[in-house]
């Protein structure tokens, strides 16, 4: 049984953030695709098991360049990849960008509920609507007819039912992510969830970069002739840039590992997905976006993935949620 609860974090600053404090549990309760009792990737920082980790309630918003986990205020946007790290360093220690298996744990979450008869999270994916319902409205920052405040809009728009957990997931701004990356069409991740840790170094020459292998071999995207597929080979692929609906993306893979699953790499809803995978597959290093954003309709969800823009890279519809874990003296 997965344990949350709904808490208030203050920073170094003794500022207060609204989270959630999900506790340490089996990499099985959240994907029963996995065997054994093993620990939630999230849950492993620098080699040690870590007792709960604290995630958002709301997209990130910035007050004298600090960002903050709170309702009702414009999301953070215009932030390269390396601003969203520095603010966070600016916070305290244990503060942090989300990490590809931050945002995996809550897309399985959303997964197993939807599995059990919940609806389809929504979010603003069509300037300020849902486009799957467009009733169902946010409320615009003043003189902004895109983006919505964060927690606006309805119950669908959150994670859990009466507006808990996580708001925004799908929808209103892309979000940056920490831990994984395409470099000239090979994966790279951070292991566990050491992307994390204060003393991370995410920069682009950081040597804690390693390669996703499979049996030996790396993990590539290969864009060839409108053609996407995902799979582990030392021959040379395709290296174009492209992107296509899940359902149309070649996945050359089997068994997916475990560790490749928490990382989110590869959807594990692949037939009739029509969220998106965008590659670039000859640039030298692209960071993710992932969820959607106001203007993504079909293409945006908790798969939703991009990957084909550089870390300088600065967009009004791009922005980012910040987590949080205790670290120990």
């Amino acid at each position: 049984m997965i344990k949350s609860e709904l808490v208030i974090v203050r920073d170094k600053n003794n500022n207060p953030n609204i989270m959630r404090r999900y506790e340490k549990c089996p990499h099985r309760e959240v994907d029963p695709s996995i065997e054994g009792d093993a620990v939630h990737p999230m849950f492993i920082i620098r080699g040690k098991e870590v007792d709960a980790i604290y995630l958002p309630e709301y997209l990130s918003c910035m007050i004298d360049g600090i960002p903050y986990s709170l309702p009702m205020q414009p999301p953070a946007t215009m932030m390269d990849f390396d601003s969203v790290v520095e603010c966070h360093r600016r916070k305290g220690d244990g503060w942090h960008c989300m990490t590809a298996v931050e945002w995996q744990f809550i897309a399985d979450l959303i997964r197993l509920r939807e599995s059990a008869g919940a609806e389809s999270m929504r979010g603003n994916t069509s300037f300020g609507c849902s486009h799957l319902a467009m009733g169902e409205k946010g409320i615009h920052p003043e003189g902004r007819n895109t983006i919505t405040l964060t927690g606006s809009g309805p119950e669908s728009w959150f994670l859990y039912d009466n507006k808990e957990g996580i708001a925004d997931f799908v929808g209103n701004v892309w979000k940056h992510i920490a831990g994984i990356r395409l470099v000239n069409g090979r994966y790279q991740y951070i292991k566990d969830n050491d992307a994390a840790a204060p003393d991370c170094d995410l920069s682009r020459d950081s040597k804690e970069w390693a390669d996703v292998l499979i049996d030996g071999k790396p993990l590539k995207v290969s864009v060839e002739d409108d053609e996407v597929t995902i799979l582990a080979t030392n021959e040379e692929t395709g290296k174009e840039y492209g992107g296509d609906e899940w359902q149309n993306v070649g996945i050359d893979i089997d068994p997916i590992p475990d560790f490749v699953k928490a990382l989110g790499i590869i959807p594990a809803r692949h037939e009739g997905n029509r969220e998106y995978f965008y590659a670039d597959a000859e640039e030298s290093e692209c960071v993710p976006f992932r969820g959607g954003s106001y203007g993504s309709a079909s293409y945006g969800g908790s798969s939703a993935l991009i990957l084909n823009y550089l870390r300088s890279y600065v967009r009004g519809n791009v922005g980012f949620f910040s987590a949080y874990y205790k670290v120990e003296s």
